[in-house]
């Protein structure tokens, strides 16, 4: 059977049973989803993909209505195809056995207003989800591949789902915006089945994608997409366009809606109103606040309708999730500078009541809601930047978090929470996409508290996070956006495995032997060229990958160098070999490299780009520059400048108002070692 996630606060509805309604409880096992009003809810392992999903309710059914139920995947197939058979009271929903449920793939049950108990009263509506089972040998420990974007090609944002049908999760990419007003395209990349991704075709929409999302929108039982982009209409509003699958991933039809809440990057699907099919949340940051905009599926994969939220202090990260069990999908949201997580719970139709604030602090950058303990209603996980922890809040079952919690440590800003089970033991463990780690990092749940785990080295900086079985051997992996220097973007992919992988025996020659010189390490001084790392003795067979971390305690990255056992380093920090011959594997103890005193360069942390010929520039003021990038991104880490070139600096021409963030790289006559700035910068114009 399966995880139910079956958030909880039926109390306040319980009174309707007098008057017939069919009320939404607590699930009584691992084996039915009981729909009465009080037998204690657990969370218990699910121990098959293959179903079925059983419902129990509190009077018998109409079998004539139970065909209205919905199960929806959100990886695989969408709406499922299932056999329904009523026994009094309890609704069985079988699956095909050729279409099991997606390794812990979220999947959503919607029970709409029209399914009625024989006596004619509404079961619903009342939405809830579950996790459908892993079964895989992964255990949390993490291989890494690498998988090359074409020349030019610089992923913002990422989805993975099974678009063609053919079992395996294919990859939908946004591109980098070349100018935010005209019509642009988002990229799929087709699964060979092994987690190996090639060229599919584009998908045209209306501007600039700000982020993706793949749901059945039509209820034909295929994923269709969703995108949200900037216009060029007045103000800047974002056009949300939907194209829809014919089932074989070619993308047509669907429709532009305009004038949605200015700036919407964040894209997410639900049932909001309860009536079976997928509505859409769109959410930002703009002028201080979170502002969203609702819209509801009309059941053919048009919208209409909705409302419009704003809450100040709110930063735009957002999740939906039913936190108080009323059978309804609330939202919430994160406060970066305030350091509050703000919810506004659904009034059962779709519209949403006022802010309440939880304050969580920390400056939390990412939000997710999770069962981590297993009680049955959805916790609170936070993802926060000062310093780089992920926060956990359990739910009381009525919606009310715990003044405090636990907390674990993760790399440089969690920009990115993602909850699977890592390790097959039928809990959700925590993986973070770290922007400025340049890492993943991986943290085991045991009953409900965080810890272990493994830090996954990647690059220099990672942009987003998703989440599936992408070799089709039944455990969870990963796929992220790697910047490992200015120019060089590729999808950085871990594969999970079991622990054959951990290293094998001491090799004297991989290891006790081999070290790393200077050992006292090296100064690069002013003017100073190259230094040299050098690996001894060197032995046949042997395979030298260079690693290099800031500093002490910083993560390792992989350097992009030959595997050969010498180095030249550009940049201060420590460095390190890791050996392989044969089965063996070693390391080498770290050396330090450090560096001159360094020229302090001003760096602006504000610009007008007005035209007044004051200011207009964001530029950094270098003596004899030698090299140089600059790249900037929005709140939510997509990309909107970039350039290699001394002089060309970025204008703001079509960026909103707002802050963000910017990526210096450069070098002098004097210095060449290449140094990075990092920080904000504030557009106004």
């Amino acid at each position: 059977m399966y995880s139910f996630l079956f958030p909880g606060k039926l109390a306040r509805r319980v009174g309707l049973l007098a008057a017939g309604a069919l009320l939404l409880a607590r699930l009584a096992s691992a084996q039915t989803a009981t729909l009465l009003s009080a037998t204690p809810r657990r969370n218990a392992p699910a121990a098959s993909r293959t179903g079925p999903v059983q419902l129990t309710f509190s009077a018998g059914l109409d079998p004539a209505t139970v065909g209205n139920i919905k199960v929806i995947s959100t990886q695989k197939r969408g709406v499922r195809a299932t056999t329904a058979s009523v026994n009094a009271g309890t609704v069985t929903l079988a699956l095909p056995a050729s279409a099991p449920f997606g390794a812990g793939e979220l999947v959503q049950v919607s029970v709409p207003a029209t399914v009625r108990s024989t006596g004619g009263q509404p079961a619903g509506p009342l939405v809830y989800q579950f996790t459908a089972a892993v079964t895989g040998t992964g255990r949390g420990l993490f291989t890494t591949g690498i998988d090359n974007l074409a020349a030019g090609i610089t992923a913002s944002n990422q989805q993975l789902a099974d678009i063609d049908g053919d079992g395996d999760l294919d990859l939908l990419l946004t591109p980098p915006a070349v100018n935010f007003f005209v019509p642009s395209t988002v990229l799929v990349r087709l699964n060979a089945g092994n987690g190996t991704f090639n060229p599919g075709p584009t998908i045209p929409v209306a501007g600039a994608p700000n982020d993706i999302a793949l749901a059945d929108l039509d209820g034909d039982g295929d994923l269709d997409m969703l995108a949200s982009c900037y216009s060029n209409a007045a103000g800047n509003p974002i056009t949300l366009s939907t194209r829809l699958n014919n089932g074989q991933g070619s993308f047509g039809g669907g429709a532009d809606l305009p004038g949605l809440t200015s700036g919407g990057h964040l894209l997410s699907t639900a049932d909001l109103d309860g009536d079976g099919d997928l509505d859409v949340v769109l959410s930002t940051n703009t002028a201080g606040q979170t502002a969203a905009s609702v819209r509801f599926n009309q059941g053919n994969g048009t919208f209409a309708g909705g409302s419009e939220l704003a809450i100040t202090g709110g930063t735009g990260a957002f999740a939906l999730g039913d936190i108080d069990g009323d059978g309804d999908a609330d939202f919430m949201t994160t406060g970066f500078s305030t350091g509050g997580i703000y919810t506004c719970l659904n009034l059962g139709n779709g519209s949403f009541g006022s802010a309440t604030t939880y304050q969580l602090g920390n400056y939390p950058a990412s939000i997710a809601l999770a069962d981590i303990d297993g009680d049955g209603d959805l916790d609170l996980l936070g993802g926060c930047a000062r310093p780089s922890t992920v926060e956990t809040r359990l739910n009381d079952g009525q919606g009310h978090f715990a003044p405090t919690g636990s907390s674990v440590a993760v790399g440089d800003y969690p920009q990115f929470v993602r909850l699977a089970d890592l390790d097959s033991d039928g809990d959700q463990d925590v993986l973070t996409g770290n922007l400025y780690g340049g890492s993943v990092s991986v943290r085991f749940n045991t009953n409900g508290t965080l810890g272990g785990g493994t830090e996954v080295a990647l690059g220099k900086y990672t942009f987003g996070l998703q989440t599936g079985d992408l070799d089709g051997d039944n455990d969870i992996d990963f796929l992220t956006r790697v910047t490992p220097a200015p120019g060089t973007d590729f999808l950085g992919i871990g594969f999970n495995q079991g622990p054959s992988i951990n290293q094998g025996p001491s090799c004297a020659a991989a290891d006790t032997t081999a070290t790393l010189s200077p050992a006292g390490g090296l100064t690069l001084g002013c003017g100073q060229a190259t230094a040299t790392l050098e690996v001894a003795p060197v032995v046949a067979g042997t395979t030298y990958e260079w690693q290099y971390a800031p500093g002490a305690g910083a993560a390792w990255q992989p350097l992009p160098a030959a595997l050969v056992a010498t180095y030249q380093p550009t940049q201060p920090g420590r460095y390190r070999v890791r050996l392989r011959r044969g089965g063996c594997v070693g390391t080498t103890a770290a050396v330090e490299v450090r560096a001159v005193s360094l020229q302090a360069y001003p760096v602006p942390n504000i610009f007008t780009p007005n035209g007044d010929n004051l200011n207009d520039v964001f530029a950094l003021q270098l003596t004899a520059p030698r090299t140089f990038a600059m790249q900037i991104f929005n709140r939510w880490g997509r990309e909107v400048f970039r350039t290699g070139q001394y002089g060309d600096f970025w204008t703001g021409a079509g960026s909103p108002e707002g802050v963000y963030y910017y990526l210096w790289h450069y070098s002098t006559d004097c210095d060449t070692t290449e140094r990075t700035v990092r920080g904000t910068i504030t557009l106004a114009r």
